[in-house]
């Protein structure tokens, strides 16, 4: 499983990407690199649940149909989210 980098991670990694950033570049490129690790983390997440031993005999199409469905970006009322498993932890925080 992947896992989320630290805010100083983050910071640094957008620094190196543009080293002479003026502080409002350098907040959206920590915002950019926050979203793909997000991003990665709920794919990785997604995956490791699909490859439980529950789950294993399910047809390959089968499982890519829920990853998709898992991981499309959804709204709930007047709240959009990422995906299905942003909004379950939002809602159940």
């Amino acid at each position: 499983m992947s896992t989320l980098p630290s805010a100083k991670t983050i910071i640094e990694k957008a620094i190196k990407k543009n080293p002479r950033a003026d502080l409002n570049s350098l907040h959206s490129l920590t915002y950019e690199l926050m979203l793909n690790y997000r991003n990665s983390y709920y794919q990785s997440r997604v995956n490791d649940f699909l490859q439980q031993s529950s789950m294993r005999d399910l047809p390959n199409n089968t499982k890519e149909l829920i990853k998709k469905e898992l991981l499309k970006p959804i709204s709930i009322e007047d709240k959009s989210y990422s995906n299905f498993m942003e909004e379950v932890s939002r809602r159940v925080s």
